[in-house]
């Protein structure tokens, strides 16, 4: 029995694998057999620290996962091969984290971090700048939930045409708990580019707000949509009856396992759009299960804690900005600052240091931007800026580097992947590559004819 971390976790999370115990067990051909516990650092006699949660008798599931073993390495040098061991060992406890996640919905893994955290901890705020807590989030899930499965069916798919605020949060979980399900519209796609996402997503209702239409100087593309219903989610409210309320504020919040009942992990949770880079944007319908999935994959490798404050930029209707933004600080304990454009280049940084963000979403575009009008203490809070949708520029990394002290962890995703697919961590880092695959992923070259030599940006190597 090794435990090859060396110590107590301190960050709820995979710490620091010494390489001692993956050589040994490559050199011997031992056979390992993956276990994890999972609850105990929440008890009061754990180490970790901050705003941990903390019970006197918390939940303790043991995950036994299949056996496996680590094969000595093929390199020159016995350094090399005892690194090499070291990061094999590290890659198995990474899967056996990933491989231990529960199967849910979306609206019944919001629960369980409410169930974990506390219905009083306040983690959400938009540009109103009221913090607003996990039970203030179900009531207001629930809420629209219930008004939507009046104008719709479950199963049934409807656009969402929203910004980045409170509200659009609360319509995604009440809609996963009411089994309706999210298409997420490109606002800024114009008439043409919404339509043929509704003709591809089969929408024929489409979810908006008449104050967000005003302001966004939407009603033109609006009026160009054919055969969509548009529902403004302010005309909603009067059918929200006296029993709703009762059924509302008397039981479902309350009992929100009971009065809505699970629902099947394959089913669809939501449709994101493409680019559109290679014609016509496809819609990708992805389960509660892949969602969650891909947040369990990157929780296995990079530690965010409820102590991080993500500050949310990337819009929602974009699958970086949907899975890692959206879903992923709720279901995990982390506070978050939704903010409606990443385009406000002066505004941003000034938001990330007043309201003290730690982990920062962006493209390489944007962080570039974000780095010219930036005070140089702007950012003396962030522990992680991880950059995707496009290649991360070397003068990016160079200033940020110069500038603020922080290092760029560039990934690699796409919309049909939900849509992480490598990423680069503290424990593995490579300048110029997207990072090692995730946890459950494996890959394979295959040669293309006509191409003699081609470049694999997942390891910066060339094959």
């Amino acid at each position: 029995m090794i435990f090859p971390e060396g110590r107590i976790t301190l960050t709820g999370s995979l710490m620091k694998v010494y390489d001692g115990p993956g050589f040994v067990a490559a050199k011997t051909g031992a056979t390992i057999l993956p276990v994890r516990l999972d609850g105990a650092a929440r008890s009061y006699f754990s180490r970790l620290s901050g705003q941990y949660p903390r019970s006197l008798f918390p939940k303790i599931t043991l995950s036994i996962q299949p056996v496996t073993a680590i094969a000595m390495p093929d390199a020159p040098s016995a350094k090399l091969r005892r690194r090499m061991a070291g990061d094999a060992i590290r890659r198995a406890m990474q899967e056996m984290l990933f491989a231990s996640q529960p199967v849910q919905t979306l609206f019944s893994a919001f629960l369980d971090a409410m169930s974990v955290h506390g219905r009083g901890t306040r983690l959400i705020e938009d540009m109103r700048q009221d913090e607003e807590s996990y039970g203030q989030l179900l009531s207001k899930s629930l809420a629209l939930g219930r008004l939507i499965g009046k104008i719709s069916t479950p199963g049934e798919t409807l656009g969402v045409l929203l910004p980045n605020v409170t509200s659009t949060i609360c319509l995604i979980f009440g809609m996963s708990a009411m089994r309706r399900v999210p298409a997420m519209l490109n606002y800024t796609a114009g008439s043409a580019g919404m339509q043929n996402a509704c003709i591809a997503a089969g929408v024929r209702t489409l979810l908006t707000s008449r104050q967000f239409i005003e302001a966004a100087k939407l009603a033109p593309a609006l009026a160009g949509l054919n055969a969509i219903r548009i529902v403004y989610l302010e005309d909603l409210r009067p059918q929200f009856s006296l029993w709703d309320k009762i059924w509302l504020i008397g039981y479902a919040r309350w009992l929100p396992g009971l009065a809505v009942p699970p629902g099947n992990p394959d089913a669809p949770a939501v449709v994101l759009f493409t680019s559109g880079s290679e014609g016509k944007p496809k819609g990708v319908v992805h389960s509660h299960r892949g969602i969650l999935s891909n947040i369990a994959q990157i929780r296995a490798v990079i530690d965010f804690s409820p102590s991080d404050k993500f500050m949310i930029s990337l819009p929602l209707f974009h699958a970086f900005g949907f899975t890692c933004g959206g879903i992923m600080p709720l279901v995990t304990g982390s506070k978050m600052f939704l903010y409606p454009s990443p385009l406000h280049y002066r505004i941003i940084p000034e938001i990330i240091y007043d309201r003290g963000c730690t982990v920062l979403f962006g493209t390489s575009t944007f962080l570039g931007n974000y780095a010219r009008f930036a005070h140089p203490y702007d950012f003396y809070k962030l522990r992680y800026v991880v950059a995707g949708a496009e290649k991360l520029n070397d003068s990016v990394r160079t200033t940020w580097m110069d500038k603020f002290g922080i290092r760029i962890l560039e990934g690699y995703g796409a919309t049909e992947c939900a849509p992480v697919l490598a990423v680069n961590t503290p424990m593995a880092f490579r300048a110029g590559s997207v990072g090692p695959l995730l946890p459950g992923l494996k890959s394979r070259l295959e040669a293309v004819p006509g191409i003699a030599q081609a470049a694999c940006s997942v390891c910066a190597a060339r094959t």
